[in-house]
């Protein structure tokens, strides 16, 4: 097994981390112990010393908790161990695949229909084009590996599912014996309803999951002392879900169906909604990095313009890694400065940008931007490695059968080099 070990750092002068493979490891197992061992090596590889490691990001696997529990022995208690967020609320994702099993069903099913057929597709293509006078998006078939590929296959079903059902009843496409196509030539009307019902739903309110996953997945923006306002903003939204308020097409499309089915519909997606709910919450609960990004948020920039600086403030900075090291006039002052470029901002009609703000105070309070900079880059993701992996399948081929694992290392590094640089 391939396990990489990524470093995250700091350059004099730069605002934005740099990241680069620390080492690439083959384990004949991954465990806790050999997992800890690759980590601790890449470490003395480049002699990085155990005070200046700040954090520890991995996936939620157990025997990446146990490593982290040694890891917290060997380097310190300062060590800030961090679960992918992503990861996690792919998670509450699952909640509503497993929850909608019918609607699951049927993106199964139009995936048999599409799947591997050219000529299908472009039957489907030239049935849209002929109905809508123009060209239409064919199906996004989805990935089971692949994170929000499911939903961006239902917000396509909220849109063309009835169109599917139509191409399906065509004489050309009856005769095919495929279990999608049969699928649809067997459901009935009121029940395909329903089923549309439940895309509709999903488009409209799991938007803002997909789109939290989609921010923190992203490497080119800093997202750590934004994650618990996002979290906190989901649950909301699910909370107003949960006691019965919908977006307006969720709406209409309730009202289109039977009063006895509309009331059937609206329990099943509010259970929906609870379960990922309870999902989240539990996921927050239990995050080892949980006090570290709930003190970040003093660094939102929503949080900074509204804030009033007092002694409660000033603690919360303090207990963020790197402000221990300054006193109390500098942290204020700091703070006081970067809330007035943020409302610069505001008062030019621009969008409140933190680091453009940081860039500007870094003129005059360079230490407290400096560790302003390291805060709101502490990682809530590794996306990055999960990217590099996916890379490394396309060094390592069937066909490579004499590659030594140090020019695979070699290979696979200068892979990320390229894809960091795209």
């Amino acid at each position: 097994m391939c396990v990489c070990c990524f470093i995250s750092f700091f350059v004099d002068d730069f605002d934005k981390p740099q990241i680069v493979v620390g080492g690439l490891h083959f384990l004949a197992a991954a465990n806790a112990t050999t997992c800890t061992r690759a980590i601790v090596d890449s470490l003395h590889k480049y002699d990085i010393k155990y005070d200046n490691v700040r954090s520890l990001v991995t996936d939620s696997a157990r025997y990446m908790v146990k490593c982290s529990k040694a890891l917290e022995i060997i380097v310190g208690d300062h060590l800030q161990y961090v679960q992918c967020w992503p990861h996690k609320l792919n998670l509450v994702g699952g909640v509503w695949i497993k929850e909608l099993s019918e609607l699951n069903l049927t993106v199964v099913k139009v995936k048999n229909i599409f799947l591997n057929t050219r000529k299908r597709r472009h039957l489907y293509a030239s049935f849209l084009e002929e109905k809508y006078g123009e060209k239409r998006p064919l199906f996004p078939i989805p990935v089971i590996i692949r994170w929000n590929s499911w939903f961006t296959s239902v917000f396509y079903l909220a849109d063309y599912l009835l169109d599917i059902a139509d191409f399906c009843q065509k004489d050309e496409i009856k005769v095919l014996q495929n279990a999608g196509v049969e699928y649809f030539s067997a459901i009935s009307k009121q029940h395909l309803a329903v089923v549309h019902v439940q895309a509709i739903f999903v488009k409209e309110h799991a938007k803002e999951l997909v789109d939290l996953m989609l921010k923190l997945e992203g490497s080119s923006y800093p997202t750590s002392h934004l994650l618990h306002g996002e979290l906190e903003h989901l649950k909301e939204c699910y909370t107003a879900v949960s006691n019965g308020v919908y977006f307006d097409n969720t709406q209409s499309a309730l009202e289109s169906l039977s009063p006895t089915k509309a009331a059937e519909a609206k329990l099943s997606l509010q259970r929906v909604v609870s379960q990922a709910q309870a999902k989240l919450t539990s996921l927050m609960a239990q995050d080892p990095s949980k006090k570290m990004f709930e003190h970040l948020k003093v660094l939102d920039p929503k949080y900074i313009i509204l804030a009033t600086v007092n002694p409660s403030l000033i603690e919360n900075i303090r207990n963020i890694f790197g402000f221990t090291s300054l006193d109390t006039e500098e942290i204020t002052s700091g703070f006081c400065h970067l809330q007035a470029a943020l409302n610069q901002q505001v008062s030019e009609s621009n969008r409140p940008d933190i680091l453009t703000a940081l860039r500007v105070v870094k003129l005059t309070r360079p230490d407290f931007a400096t560790k302003c900079f390291e805060a709101i880059w502490f990682p809530c993701a590794n996306v990055d490695c999960e990217r590099f992996l996916s890379s490394y399948n396309t060094v390592l081929t069937d066909r490579r059968t004499t590659l030594t694992e140090s020019k695979l290392a070699t290979m696979a590094i200068f892979s990320f080099e390229d894809l960091s640089c795209e």
